[in-house]
């Protein structure tokens, strides 16, 4: 959704808009995500691709499968994730 609020070009009153609606749609699935962190991250890496010529290094993912266990796939993931691993539910 941030990609997307940030590829339409938007009114100024129209993206304030789109970033509450985000934070509505985030706040009722339960996610506690910070969406103004991640539009800024978002914009700051985008401003970095443009100013250089070259790519950007990033790091080799390393991915591992994980059964849809409700709750306890996401604690999973996240003990993965601390690991370095990246979880498909």
């Amino acid at each position: 959704m941030v990609y997307r609020l940030l590829s339409v070009p938007l009114h100024p009153t129209n993206f304030q808009r789109e970033v509450q609606t985000i934070k509505y749609l985030a706040y009722k699935n339960g996610l506690p995500l910070d969406i103004d962190k991640m539009i800024r991250r978002k914009i700051i890496s985008r401003t970095l691709d443009r100013t250089t010529s070259l790519p950007r290094a990033k790091p080799e993912e390393k991915w591992s499968r994980v059964p849809y266990l409700g709750k306890l796939s996401f604690h999973i993931a996240w003990i993965l994730k601390s690991c370095g691993i990246r979880a498909a539910l």
